[in-house]
């Protein structure tokens, strides 16, 4: 299934081949496994998108890092390449 965040960024989202209650969503190439079923998912996402609830309640259970990648499309890997400390 596809998905559109409030900025238009697309998110396709998959039940994983191997786990049931995980959800493998991709975008831009990149992808993140969250251990949500996807109906799940897309019912926490419609909250979201179109009832206006924010992101920390509708997505309660995911990390922050999750929840990040669905506003940005920024993988935590990502951001911890952006924010590292210089050793100098």
């Amino acid at each position: 299934m596809v998905r559109y965040n409030r900025v238009g960024l697309r998110f396709n989202m998959e039940q994983s081949s191997t786990d049931p209650e995980a959800t493998v969503i991709t975008h831009a190439g990149k992808q993140i496994t969250v251990f949500m079923s996807l109906e799940d998912l897309d019912q926490r996402w419609y909250n979201w998108q179109m009832k206006g609830l924010k992101i920390q309640d509708a997505f309660r259970e995911l990390s922050s890092s999750h929840r990040e990648f669905f506003q940005t499309g920024i993988t935590p890997e990502e951001w911890e390449e952006i924010f590292k400390e210089n050793d100098e």
